[in-house]
């Protein structure tokens, strides 16, 4: 499996390029990485990011894993439980 660091610029340039993006953009490396048990944590403001990423994330575990949007929803909140989803926003 492919590893590395994408980062996501939401400050700098005339182009927002924000974490959601960066993770529809990779859908299919992100959904093979929370198939082999890797975490998500989500730091930083807690305006509408948090909820930005979960929406994303809950679209590429459904395309990419064939689920339901509420099948999707279980496993997310599965990961949430077992300490694989954190969300620290201020």
């Amino acid at each position: 499996m492919e590893g590395g660091f994408i980062p996501a610029f939401s400050r700098d340039g005339d182009t927002k390029d924000y974490v959601q993006h960066r993770v529809a953009h990779h859908a299919a490396r992100v959904w093979n990485m929370l198939e082999a048990g890797a975490a998500v944590y989500v730091a930083g403001s807690s305006a509408s990011m948090p909820q930005d990423v979960r929406d994303t994330l809950s679209q590429v575990v459904e395309a990419c894993g064939r689920m339901s949007r509420d099948d999707a929803g279980v496993y997310l909140r599965r990961m949430e439980a077992s300490g694989r989803y954190v969300v620290e926003a201020w």
